[in-house]
């Protein structure tokens, strides 16, 4: 339990994982704090990575993203949520938060500390107007209507722009669920998180399952008409029923920016250890606030899950005046595209030598499980080190599904700052239905040690 301190009124903007995550902390910590969470939308605290899952019918309602209702937050909790409440300004000299109710009207909140988790929003080109069949997937009232689209009568063929996580895990829900699905992406790899070699397997494995790959071809505009869409990229043409955007996101920063606080990478919100802006009371968390590189110390942008809860959590923690930091992230990441697991962490070959390593990449593939021990196949591991002291930079993985979580191995290794030979010497468990005796954590780390 924390010591006594003077009661505060703390308020969130923002009730999803971050905010939600320090309201939390905050009345754990502080119960008798009084802590008001701002939301303009319907639903806080629901998960969002299971949104494709929706669409795709494995998820069979959308409540079950929900993890803890409003009641539950209220009533259990004692946080003072209000729903349909949009903030619009920030005054930080006057320590206050405008906000308009969705009934009409608007409400001035005062603070003594405020946390801005204000999350991040889907691309969307200038020339580009979303609609009934050009969409985004960025919260569950629009996964439920791409959901209702996708599966609406006469919709046979999808388009999805965007070669990232999300827009390959939707490219596999629409295909799973029956449709004519093309993948467009500006360049002939996917994201630059993944390296040319990984990127190439999972090219082979939507290919296999029936997507058909519009790579190289830059986005150049979509016209859209009541009975279908054109897309125009690359100098072809596409005619389906239904696009869906999948362009990445930008950082909801704008109040931060009309309140005259610092603002870093892509617009994100500049944050310290602690999460504090460049206003002392003001914090930031989750995908609006910007993030640290743990290997190289380069601020990133980085709207993954576990950054969002983690930076809430700490947020919280120092809001209620306990001690607590956010040192950084390797933006570790994991993905299913059909029957094929990827992940990755850490620095790539590209990003390591413009940091000013000397780096070094191998990739190896070996085996998931013991030759002979049935359910395995082949997983492709590849490293990148520092070819002066053998210090680990990155690694990513494609393979089956179970075996790419050996990515939070790799995760440990290079926040430990670990060597190959460090690595090698690993007691790393064997049994044939898990690994050969040489992990492929090991192998990779072996093979990678010779080339320095």
């Amino acid at each position: 339990m924390a010591a006594e301190a003077k009661k505060k009124r703390i308020v969130v903007v923002g009730g999803d994982a971050a905010g939600m995550s320090a309201a939390s902390q905050v009345k754990r910590q502080r119960p008798d704090w009084e802590v008001v969470v701002l939301e303009q939308g319907d639903y806080v605290s629901y998960a969002a990575c299971g949104m494709p899952y929706y669409v795709e019918g494995r998820i069979a309602e959308l409540d079950e993203l929900v993890e803890i209702t409003p009641r539950a937050f209220r009533e259990k909790r004692g946080i003072d949520l209000r729903l349909r409440h949009r903030a619009v300004a920030v005054d930080p000299g006057r320590r206050t938060v405008t906000c308009e109710l969705a009934a009409g009207g608007r409400e001035e909140i005062g603070y003594d500390d405020l946390l801005l988790a204000t999350g991040a929003r889907p691309l969307v080109p200038d020339q580009v107007t979303p609609g009934k069949r050009v969409l985004t997937i960025n919260n569950l009232a629009e996964a439920q209507r791409v959901r209702q689209q996708a599966t609406a009568a006469g919709v046979r063929r999808v388009a999805v722009i965007g070669g990232g996580l999300i827009g390959l895990e939707m490219s596999e829900a629409f295909a799973t669920l029956g449709l004519a699905t093309t993948l467009v992406h500006r360049r002939e790899h996917l994201a630059r998180l993944l390296a040319p070699a990984i990127s190439s397997l999972v090219k082979e494995e939507l290919q296999r399952q029936g997507v058909e790959l519009c790579f190289g071809a830059a986005l150049e505009g979509i016209e859209s008409r009541a009975d279908g869409v054109t897309v125009l990229a690359g100098g072809r043409r596409l005619e389906v029923d239904l696009v869906l955007l999948a362009l990445g996101v930008v950082p909801n920063s704008e109040l931060a920016a009309a309140a005259g606080l610092e603002l870093g990478v892509r617009g994100a919100i500049v944050v310290d250890d602690h999460l504090r802006t460049s206003d002392p009371h003001i914090y930031a968390a989750g995908d609006c606030a910007q993030g640290r590189m743990l290997v190289d110390g380069r601020p990133i942008f980085t709207p993954l899950a576990l950054k969002a809860n983690r930076e809430g959590m700490t947020a919280g923690l120092v809001m209620a005046g306990l001690e607590a930091s956010c040192p950084g992230t390797l933006g570790t990441a994991i993905a299913k595209v059909f029957d094929l697991g990827i992940a990755r962490t850490g620095l790539t070959l590209e990003e390591a030598a413009a940091a000013g390593f000397q780096p070094v990449q191998n990739l190896i593939t070996t085996r998931s499980r013991a030759r002979y021990y049935p359910g395995g196949g082949p997983v492709h591991v590849l490293v990148v080190a520092d070819r002066r002291d053998g210090r680990v930079l990155g690694a990513q993985l494609a393979g089956p599904l179970d075996a790419v979580k050996r990515i939070d191995t790799f995760a440990v290794i290079i926040q430990q700052g670990l060597t190959l030979d460090q690595v090698l010497e690993l007691d790393l468990a064997y049994a044939p239905p898990f690994s050969p005796v040489w992990d492929p954590v090991l192998l990779a780390a072996r093979v990678t040690r010779k080339q320095l």
